[in-house]
């Protein structure tokens, strides 16, 4: 038994994306939830394509507002891509999600999207067309 899978949360963590692979996700919905009794409501971003919900760091929020601006309303369709980095957290580098927003012509999967007819992949990591989000 894998201890961590008793541990299961609507919440995107990590170990949810595999290292070197990238998925693109479209944006359903930004809410304020509060995900601790102890701490403020934070902005919580829900995928169209996808089961489990991200909150949102600044500097993921940040990153999708440079691009979609600050009003999280104007978000909702638009695609974001998520992939597993380090960041220092606690004297410590550990494991985070970082999202970007898809440069023009980059094709990632989403149920929403044809597949146009597979290429040969350029890196095995990345989202390929038909690739099913494992979150």
């Amino acid at each position: 038994m894998n201890i961590l899978d008793q541990y299961q949360t609507d919440r995107l963590k990590a170990s949810d994306i595999p290292p070197g692979r990238e998925f693109a996700v479209i944006v359903e919905k930004v809410v304020l939830e509060t995900l601790d009794d102890d701490e403020p409501a934070k902005p919580v971003v829900h995928f169209a394509n996808a089961k489990k919900s991200l909150p949102l760091n600044k500097t993921n929020a940040l990153q999708i507002a440079e691009c979609y601006g600050p009003e999280t309303e104007a978000w909702s369709g638009r695609p974001i891509v998520l992939y597993r980095a380090k960041t220092m957290f606690g004297g410590k580098m550990v494991d985070c999600i970082r999202c970007r927003v898809p440069v023009a012509g980059e094709h990632h999967a989403t149920p929403a999207q044809t597949p146009p007819a597979p290429e040969p992949a350029n890196d095995p990591g990345e989202a390929q067309p038909g690739d099913e989000i494992p979150f």
